[in-house]
């Protein structure tokens, strides 16, 4: 199967350039799978994970992204962002800091929704190993 190449960029430096079998966006109205030779599609996001996948579905590694713009066509998906963060690895108490230091409300409502896409994710973890 051909693979999507996933360009993650601000309007002053490249984020992340990686290939997966298929990536999901946060559109603003859902999620939306992207898979390779698609037709050409535009559209805005909302703050929320950008997940690579395997063939089979599985999450392969995943990025949070604070809103902006995707294009996609044929076999690249391009997106536009003002901020990014690698969602592996994301440290909660780093987050709630950068919650209370926030000075917009763009930048709260950004940290916020990160923080409970972490606590959430953390308590199925806590579940799935009792």
């Amino acid at each position: 199967m051909a693979e999507v190449t996933l360009k993650i960029s601000s309007p002053s430096r490249v984020f992340a350039e990686v290939k997966a079998d298929k990536i999901v966006v946060p559109a603003m109205k859902g999620d939306l799978t992207v898979l390779p030779s698609r037709a050409p599609l535009s559209l805005l996001l909302r703050n929320g994970q950008v997940k690579l996948l395997s063939q089979d579905n599985r999450v392969t590694s995943r990025y949070f992204v604070q809103g902006g713009v995707m294009n996609a066509a044929a076999d690249v998906c391009q997106i536009v962002s003002p901020r990014m963060e690698e969602y592996d690895g994301l440290d909660i108490a780093k987050v709630r800091q950068a919650l209370e230091n926030a000075k917009t409300q763009e930048d709260k409502d950004y940290y916020q929704t990160l923080l409970d896409e972490l606590e959430m994710f953390g308590k199925v973890k806590v579940l799935l190993r009792e």
